[in-house]
């Protein structure tokens, strides 16, 4: 059930603050500022202190995505604003009777496969100048790495200022 929430005034808030400080898209993944950003409250993060295994990512043209695994999406999807794509990843989980028949999936799973949706949707709007916040406490050196690969070290900012 999806509660009653101003979620266009939270994203222009967000913005607005973004703006403020020259970043364009927010990668968020600590289990706060993803509440605060989507309304979704991540079981994984919560219970097991899971960083990094659910993401939200802000754009600067308001657009929003929420990446969560397999095993999240159903909740997710139910609730979050319509207006929120939310994306899945395949789960460490090998099941042989995997969910889609025709669908195969790896014995080990791809540890940055989150990030990399992440990453492409911030890059399916084009810019100059793109400024990405994280928040690099809240990441794995691995994670933190692949974002510096992608968008560049000068181009990867804190996120304390923003949420």
């Amino acid at each position: 059930m999806v509660l009653k929430r101003e979620q266009k005034l939270i994203i222009e808030k967000l913005l607005t603050l973004s703006q403020e400080r020259q970043i364009t898209d927010l990668i968020l993944t600590s289990a706060d500022a993803i509440y605060y950003a989507t309304g979704y409250a991540s079981f994984s993060q919560y219970a097991h202190h899971d960083v990094g295994g659910t993401i939200a990512v802000v754009r600067g043209d308001g657009r929003v995505q929420l990446i969560v695994s397999e095993f999240e999406k159903n909740s997710a999807e139910k609730s979050v604003d319509s207006s929120i794509d939310v994306q899945s990843y395949p789960t460490w989980i090998y099941i042989r009777d995997y969910a889609i028949e025709s669908q195969t999936k790896a014995a080990h799973p791809d540890l940055l496969n989150n990030f990399q949706i992440a990453s492409d949707f911030i890059r399916e709007r084009t810019i100059t100048n793109r400024k990405v916040a994280v928040q690099s406490k809240d990441l794995s050196f691995e994670a933190y790495q692949y974002l510096i690969n992608v968008f560049g070290i000068q181009n990867i900012r804190d996120r304390k200022s923003v949420v």
